[in-house]
């Protein structure tokens, strides 16, 4: 039912106790309505299909909010913020060769790890006069599984005697798989209502908006904007500054790429990407015969919800902001939110830094991160 405090679905069992109680209004209170009778097989039959016409209400009502929308209907309210689904897409990676000085590597010449990974050029390569150079690739395929390990692409998809040796100096980045309804979910919540293109805001959320970026930071100082992203194809990135930042202002960063205009005007635009801050956790609990069997795990779960990271099944998420600190208080909060738990203990620590019981400050361009693994969680 529908009131002011939100839709109630009935379920089966209270569908078939209503139409009990209606047989029993109608025929009598001594009618029998027992499982096995002809009315009881009839309640139940009549249960049966009204419960999925309560679900499927249930979902109609939901679609509205955010919170609780899925599938198509969760892509279209992120649609009215100006926001779409992440696809899954290849990554991207610097190939470093050596061979005959001058050789020239076609464009679409394949190279592969051991797993057989495969990466096509993107461009061009000559070889210069001592016989190394460098070019810009693709993953053939798309997906998280595409983000190889520095050093990993060794092998000729097209073996020729005039390459030597190639080799990715640097992990392939930007594979990814297609964002999940929880991903899409926690960043169209935690995006704001923008209007405009230019203000520091717009920025920020057209940043978030593009495929592989999970946050992003941004410092103006007229006339120059420094922005810091986590995640994303640096193409991508400087596409997106390009369009948002207003003429006249300067960018300023280490990553530089060049953006052509409409007019074929080439403009350099630069950014940073974000430094991740590995946050460590040393959790004491003293539990009770309430504490579930997965409390370990459930612990973890929502500490990584809260602060950014990738949990056991490699859902990322994006947590705190950019240069957002981590308020030790609250870490109690998600703790408790486990049930069992009659006291606790926490220590934290980023990086390698000693483990401390107050808060974590963070620069602008630093963005806090944990995973399972860094979680220390000790039961007595």
């Amino acid at each position: 039912m529908l009131d002011k405090t939100g839709f109630k679905r009935k379920t089966y069992q209270e569908l078939k106790e209503d139409l009990e109680s209606k047989f029993k209004e109608k025929f009598g209170n001594d009618v029998n309505v027992s499982a096995k009778s002809p009315f009881g097989i009839l309640i139940m039959i009549f249960a049966f299909f009204l419960a999925p016409l309560w679900e499927l209400a249930e979902m109609v009502y939901n679609s509205a909010y955010s919170s609780k929308a899925e599938g198509v209907q969760l892509d279209r309210l992120a649609s009215n913020k100006t926001m779409s689904r992440d696809q899954e897409s290849e990554s991207h990676v610097e190939l470093t060769f050596t061979g005959v000085p001058n050789t020239t590597i076609q464009e679409q010449t394949q190279f592969a790890t051991d797993k057989f990974i495969y990466f096509y050029l993107i461009e061009n390569v000559t070889l210069d006069e001592t016989g190394k150079g460098s070019g810009e690739a693709v993953s053939v395929e798309k997906g998280i599984h595409t983000n190889v390990a520095a050093e990993t692409i060794t092998l000729q998809g097209e073996p020729t005697e005039n390459i030597y040796t190639v080799t990715n100096l640097l992990a392939a980045t930007g594979g990814r798989e297609v964002e999940t309804d929880t991903e899409l979910r926690d960043r169209l919540i935690k995006s704001p209502a923008i209007e405009g293109n230019t203000t520091i805001n717009a920025i920020i959320a057209r940043l978030n908006d593009t495929v592989g970026v999970r946050s992003s930071s941004v410092v103006s100082v007229n006339p120059v904007v420094h922005a810091y992203v986590l995640g994303g194809n640096r193409e991508d990135v400087a596409d997106t500054l390009f369009n948002c930042v207003a003429a006249g202002i300067d960018t300023v960063g280490s990553e530089e790429v060049t953006v052509t205009d409409i007019s074929g005007t080439e403009h350099t635009v630069r950014f940073d990407y974000a430094e991740e801050v590995q946050i460590r956790m040393k959790i004491d609990v003293q539990s009770n015969t309430s504490f579930p069997s997965d409390g370990v795990s459930a612990i973890k779960q929502t500490l990584i919800q809260h602060i950014g990271g990738k949990d056991v099944s490699e859902t990322d998420w994006t947590g705190l902001a950019l240069g957002e600190k981590v308020v030790y208080s609250q870490l109690f909060n998600f703790v408790y939110d486990t049930p069992g738990i009659e006291d606790v203990t926490i220590q934290i620590a980023k990086n390698n830094e000693v483990y401390q019981m107050s808060n974590l400050v963070l620069q602008s361009y630093e963005i806090a991160r944990t995973s399972p693994e860094l979680i220390e969680v000790s039961i007595t």
